[in-house]
């Protein structure tokens, strides 16, 4: 994790969801999230494979967003990219087995991320 320096210490207490690279959050409802991986190409490419829902109470880490990660390929500019710690995935009701491990990396998109909250032991 990386330790908020003074700026992001007090973004933090004024505005309310404001994340820094590196923290810890959880989420406060279902969401749904892309689950991406880097294809193998000469030039990074990044493309959601598949779409799932987290449960309420699932812990990710935030990255960034992916314009300012950089991110190439199949994922929009204003999506929030996280990495899984504990998700809770809800079962698909097509039967279809995904798996969501930890170190999995996910983007969130901008509309979903008001559900995704700081968690308290890292303020």
């Amino acid at each position: 994790m990386l330790h908020p320096d003074l700026a992001d210490k007090i973004k933090a207490r004024l505005i309310p969801g404001y994340l820094y690279r590196g923290q810890v959050c959880c989420t406060l409802a279902k969401v749904y999230v892309g689950v991406i991986h880097k294809l193998p190409e000469v030039k990074p490419y990044w493309k959601t494979m598949h779409y799932i829902y987290i449960q309420r109470g699932s812990i990710v880490k935030y990255l960034g967003r992916t314009k300012d990660l950089d991110f190439t390929g199949d994922v929009m500019p204003t999506d929030s990219v996280f990495e899984v710690v504990n998700a809770i995935v809800e079962p698909d009701p097509a039967g279809i087995d995904i798996h969501l491990g930890t170190g999995d990396t996910i983007t969130l998109p901008a509309v979903d991320r008001r559900f995704v909250t700081p968690a308290p032991q890292t303020l």
